[in-house]
């Protein structure tokens, strides 16, 4: 079992080390410097980092987010008065019949995924807020969910 502290270290290592994505991560494990960072011998392996948000109970991200911004916050970090919203559809391409149909702009079309609604300073470039477990009826009250948080 690889300790919480460890993994959230270790996927922050791999951001700072400048890998864009977790499964691009095999030839980082045996870096010993990076698994010094996360508290151990090795990074996980790709498997480990592209599933751990399964094993995270969703009551926890608040929880997690209202401390980080107050970890910012007592670093100096100065937050603006505007922010960046955005809807984002993260495709799925499994066989599951109640994963709804989203826009994907990128595709211009409707497509099976997870909706997660998205929240960062303009000014500071910081990320403020996240929700990536929205339903189709719970999208437009999504912006005010995320204003309630932020007061």
């Amino acid at each position: 079992m690889v300790p919480a502290a460890c993994a959230v270290r270790s996927l922050l290592a791999l951001k700072l080390f400048g890998n864009a994505r977790h499964s691009h991560v095999m030839s980082s494990v045996l870096d010993e410097g990076l698994a010094l960072f996360a508290g151990l011998n090795i990074i996980p392996k790709r498997s480990f980092l592209t599933e751990y948000s399964c094993r995270i109970e969703p009551a926890c991200y608040p929880i997690l987010m209202r401390d980080w911004f107050d970890t910012v916050s007592q670093s100096g970090l100065k937050w603006g008065t505007s922010f960046d919203l955005d809807f984002h559809t993260i495709p799925f391409h499994g066989n599951d019949a109640l994963v709804e149909k989203h826009y994907v702009s990128k595709r211009s079309r409707r497509q099976k995924g997870m909706l997660a609604f998205l929240a960062q300073d303009a000014d500071t470039r910081v990320f403020c807020y996240a929700n990536g477990e929205l339903g189709k009826d719970e999208q437009n009250d999504e912006i005010l969910r995320f204003v309630e948080f932020w007061k």
